[in-house]
């Protein structure tokens, strides 16, 4: 088979960079909101012009596999920096990401080809299918699921625009924005006769405004009902000393001083500390536990905090888990984990070697 063919032409490759950069500026924490709704305009009119010229699928796959490397690789540029802390290989990680999502891309655009030539059916209908499709796929591949960047996450900054979630969840927005920019691509296939123009245009503008009046609605009328006062307690520690043996007692300081002095200032009904607060195993550190009954008898704050669990099969076989706990207002600790974390990041999580030996309780 000739390399040719699976080399994208001029046309193709700007089309996927013009809606890979269009797609990077969608998310958080861009405060955009445009471009997510015109980001798929670009590489799925390649697509569907391909599919009414009978071009061939390569050139869907083409396009697609070239528009998940540059998308991606945009906006997932932190996994090569959180990985570095742990491997030199952190680039390998980086790469292995791109390697599971780009044909996941590249199939979706093949979808996307193949609907529109056996339906031909308009772009504002076969668009949003295959990509929420696609969408949903990612989000349940075994051991690979990758939940992040839905189109739906583009208006998260916008609550107005993100109210219509409880009624579809993230999808339904997906949705909507990936059909809106369908209606862009018919109207430019179309843009020799106005008034389907005009029509589509009427469309788009037409969901906007269900979307945004359903939202003012709910922000108005839903009640907020108070439980209690809540303390969170963030603490900045770098990267670079969260599992370092030697910072630990200074971590531990940290986030029992922030405690003391918020619950101190202001009352709260629970304490909550970050994921993997406590950067070891818990029960390996008699003070830990101390200091945390302490504080919660001192302010009557139950406290749910994170912390490195280890869970041992023999003297030498033990898994590491990312663990909460809670401490009651009463000071008292449970003997085993209230959680293990089950759905771990896509390779930073699953790549994460053990902080250091763990000392058997």
């Amino acid at each position: 088979m000739s390399e040719r063919r699976w080399r994208p032409t001029g046309s193709e490759a700007a089309a996927a960079l013009v809606s890979a950069l269009l797609f990077a500026l969608s998310f958080p924490p861009v405060p955009l909101v445009v471009p997510a709704f015109v980001c798929l305009v670009p590489v799925a009119l390649a697509v569907i012009r391909a599919a009414d010229d009978r071009a061939g699928w390569r050139a869907a796959a083409r396009t697609g596999a070239l528009f998940g490397v540059l998308a991606y690789g945009i906006t997932l540029y932190w996994l090569a920096i959180a990985l570095r802390i742990y491997t030199d290989l952190a680039f390998l990680g980086f790469i292995g990401a791109l390697i599971v999502l780009v044909p996941v891309v590249a199939v979706t655009m093949m979808a996307l080809y193949a609907a529109r030539r056996v339906t031909r059916w308009p772009a504002a209908v076969v668009l949003p299918v295959v990509w929420v499709a696609s969408e949903v796929l990612l989000n349940y591949l075994p051991q690979l699921a990758f939940p992040w960047l839905p189109l739906g996450l583009a208006v998260a900054k916008h609550p107005v625009l993100a109210q219509a979630a409880d009624l579809s969840g993230v999808r339904g927005l997906s949705f909507w924005i990936a059909a809106t920019n369908g209606l862009i691509v018919d109207a430019w296939l179309l843009r020799a006769r106005r008034r389907a123009i005009w029509t589509r245009a009427a469309v788009a503008a037409a969901l906007v405004c269900a979307v945004a009046l359903y939202g003012w609605w709910r922000l108005r009328t839903t009640v907020l009902v108070p439980v209690g006062p809540v303390a969170v307690v963030q603490p900045n520690i770098p990267q670079t000393e969260k599992w370092q043996e030697e910072y630990q007692g200074r971590i531990v300081g940290i986030l029992t001083s922030l405690s003391r002095r918020e619950l101190s200032s202001d009352p709260a009904q629970l304490l909550l500390w970050p994921e993997a607060a406590l950067p070891d195993n818990f029960f390996a550190h008699p003070d830990w536990a101390d200091t945390m009954r302490t504080i919660a008898r001192e302010y009557h704050t139950p406290t749910l905090f994170g912390t490195i669990d280890v869970v041992w099969h023999s003297p030498g076989d033990y898994e590491y888990y990312n663990a909460a706990m809670l401490t009651d207002a009463a000071g008292r600790i449970a003997a085993q984990p209230t959680y293990h974390k089950s759905y771990l990041v896509p390779v930073v999580e699953r790549a994460r070697s053990s902080p250091s030996p763990p000392t058997r309780r």
